[in-house]
This record gives C-alpha cells, structure tokens and sequence, in this order.
C-alpha cells in the first residue's frame, strides 16, 4: 500500500488499497466516481469488493492516511445531542417513550411523571421496526443481571451513555469531538478524549464495551478490537452495531446507498467478516445477527441522493416521507423472516 498526495483530494493524502484488508485477495472495483454526498468533502473515490466469495468486505479505495482522518472529518457536521438546545415537546415525548418501552422489556427504571401516553408509544414501538431495533441496542446485547464497569467508545454526547448509567452500569466513555465530549461531561458523566487506543486504564478495566458506528471508520479494526478486548475483564464482552453490505437497502439503492458515507466509512462488513474480525481480535464466544436498526431513515435518505446526488441530515421530512421510511422498514423486518441477513445493521458481540 503506498501513500501520495493528490490534488484532487484537496489537502488529504490517500493511499491506494488494491487488496482485501481481512484475507488479501485483490479486490473487484464494485463502484467508481464514489463521492461524499452529505458535507461536500473533496475527491472522487472508488469502492471495492474482495474477490474471495467467502470474505466479501467492502473497502475505499484509495483510503485517507491515518494521519490525515482529522482534515476527512473537517467537513463532517454531524451534531452531538446539544444540550444547550431544549427539546421540543415532541421529542421529550419520544425519549420518554423510549424509556417506558425499554421499562416495559428489559426492566428499565421508569422515568418520573410519565404519562399514559407515553406508554402507549412505549408499547406502540414494536409496530415500528427501526424504531424498536434501535431502542433496543445494545441492550438486547447485554447481560441485564449483572451490571458493572461499561466503556461507550465513540460516545458522542452520552445519550446512550445516560441510558446505561440509568439501567445500573458505572459508565465511562471516550470521543474525539471536543464538542461532543462538553456536551457529555455536562450530564455528569466521564469521558475521555482520544481513541480505545489511547487509553492508559489497567487490563481488564470494564465488564462491557459498546461501538455503535464505530469500526467502520477505522484503518485497522482488529488492533483496534484488540485494545477493546485488553481493556475488558474475563467473561467480558464487546458490543457493535455497523452497517451491513448485505441488507436490503444496499441491494436496492446500490452506488446511491447512505451508508456507503464515503469517505468516512473506510470497511462496510457483512456478517461473516464482522464475526472474522472479532475472532482474530481475541474473541471467542462471537455471535452475529442483523437488524432493522435505522432502516426508515436509511431508505429516506437513499431515495433523496438517488433523486438529486445529495442528502441533507436532519432535512424536513413530511409525514409521506415518514410512512414511506416506516413502510420500508417493515418491509425490511418481513424480509428477515426469509433471509436473516437482509437488516440494514449488524448487530454483534464477542466474549472474552
């Protein structure tokens, strides 16, 4: 693999990435004239799929060098729960909801003063797939007897963080965003700032370790898996939820799929090569599944850079939209009872 600097990706140094990261099979040049069509980072990028039909990962090609990532995410704008900003009643209620669904499943203390209303949406999320499956990670992952040490890597803001402390586990998180770590400290909660990498804590340090949408944006997943799995006691276990190359949005949307998010994904996995991973990482007990999680948005979003190239988050999206997304994401559910790994996420973990 060798580096050099281009123009055509302003000031970021690329290196080509002609074979498989996980087997090293050439890779088949699956889409070309790849482009970030969220935040306008420059470059045209190319994808690739391993040609080894047991493997199968997806990877950019040429690939930001490591040193580099921070100028890729200059241009990435995704916000990170901004507490300063109060909610709207819509969305008190819907966090809220979420918490009555989780007390209704898992045994999740309820919030103070919710109303019936917000049970019912409570009980009214298993009509909503994506909704239900991303409420429900990564506590359907998690042991819900027995509670200790857990470490968010990637923790944004903290929401997901708030919502295990509330459950019983003593959190810990670590980000790269300045502003995302502020905005989590200012819950009262511990965050570190840097990488799993960079975290001088003794062996063994935490019972659980959670990544939602974290692997796929780094160079090397197996070492990286490799810190989490040092970090963790014996019995541990790491949980992940990434996109999956196999779902059914992907089948569909093709070169103009969201979660392709070039240049910011480097791998996208599919269920075999995730659980691949986490075995070379140290794992033994590894099981792999695929979820609905995020599917409406998916689809939603995907139909927007299929129509116009591009795709603003947090766009206004009106209520056609909302039962189209909710439709494709039943759709998507359905089509799990025929073939499991259609989910538009892989949801996985891995024991120490």
């Amino acid at each position: 693999m060798g580096s050099s600097v281009a123009t055509d990706y302003g000031e970021v140094r690329v290196a080509v990435q002609p074979a498989c990261y996980l087997c090293g099979s050439p890779g088949s040049l699956l889409y070309q004239n790849a482009k970030d069509v969220r935040y306008g980072c420059p470059g045209i990028w190319m994808i690739r799929r391993c040609t080894d039909r047991r493997c199968g990962l997806l990877w950019l090609d040429p690939i930001p060098v490591e040193e580099d990532v921070a100028r890729i995410y200059g241009y990435f704008r995704e916000t990170h729960d901004d507490p300063s900003r109060e909610p709207g009643r819509w969305l008190a209620s819907l966090r809220k909801a979420r918490r009555c669904y989780l007390a209704l499943k898992y045994g999740y203390p309820l919030p103070d003063g919710s109303q019936a209303r917000e049970r019912w949406m409570g009980m009214l999320a298993y009509l909503h797939p994506a909704w239900r499956a991303d409420a429900d990670f990564p506590f359907a992952e998690m042991p819900g007897h027995s509670k200790g040490r857990l470490l968010d890597v990637g923790c944004g803001g903290g929401v997901a963080m708030k919502l295990m402390h509330d459950w019983g586990w003593q959190v810990e998180g670590v980000d790269f965003d300045t502003g995302a770590i502020q905005n989590a400290r200012s819950k009262g909660l511990t965050v570190h700032q840097g990488s799993v990498a960079d975290l001088a804590l003794p062996d063994g340090s935490f019972d659980a370790i959670t990544m939602s949408h974290i692997i796929e944006h780094v160079h090397d997943p197996i070492g990286f898996l490799k810190h989490a799995n040092r970090l963790l006691k014996p019995g541990g276990r790491v949980v992940l939820a990434t996109p999956n190359a196999w779902s059914l949005g992907h089948k569909i949307w093709r070169n103009d799929w969201v979660s392709l998010a070039t240049p910011y994904h480097l791998f996208i996995f599919n269920p075999p090569t995730l659980a691949r991973i986490l075995r070379k990482a140290g794992f033994s007990q590894v099981f792999c599944s695929t979820k609905p999680r995020w599917a409406d948005q998916a689809f939603i979003a995907s139909r927007a850079v299929r129509r116009s190239g591009h795709y603003e988050l947090g766009s206004p999206q009106s209520n056609t939209l909302r039962l189209y997304g909710w439709l494709m994401a039943c759709a998507e559910r359905i089509g799990l009872g025929l073939r499991r790994t259609l989910g538009e996420e892989i949801v996985a973990f891995g024991v120490k």
